[in-house]
């Protein structure tokens, strides 16, 4: 397989976060935010991200992509909203309450700027800390 082929499906379980299922796409891939990634922190605390890098998420996605970002606005900034991996309204309110608090435009969309500023949920366990991610 070359350098661009797309990736192997890995299974990935993340205690209290209902996470299950990784889908690789290209390292070139831009556009949805179609899957997520997991990754440690320097605690070996677990954290999932939606990707790929550079992608973008709005109202009327729905992905697993769309669960991590909505595991992290709850867990993170506060806010009561569904954890199911439809990016509606609530969720659209919720990440412009976060971005607004993070520093990041006010837009409702997810891209590449709310991904560098937002604080982002790492588990240990079912415990959940949060901070920007490659800080913690």
């Amino acid at each position: 397989m070359g350098t661009k082929a797309v990736g192997s499906i890995a299974a990935v379980l993340l205690i209290g976060t209902g996470l299950s299922v990784v889908t690789a796409a290209p390292a070139n891939a831009a556009g949805t935010c179609d899957y997520f990634y997991r990754s440690e922190d320097s605690r070996n605390r677990v954290g999932t991200f939606p990707g790929p890098s550079n992608c973008s998420l709005c109202q009327g996605n729905s992905n697993d992509a769309v669960k991590a970002l909505q595991i992290t606005l709850w867990k993170c900034y506060g806010q009561n909203i569904s954890r199911d991996g439809v990016f509606g309204p609530n969720t659209k309110s919720a990440l412009i309450h976060a971005q607004g608090e993070a520093g990041a435009s006010t837009d409702g969309v997810f891209g590449p700027e709310t991904f560098s500023k937002l604080k982002w949920a790492f588990f240990e366990g079912t415990e959940a800390s949060c901070h920007r991610y490659g800080h913690g």
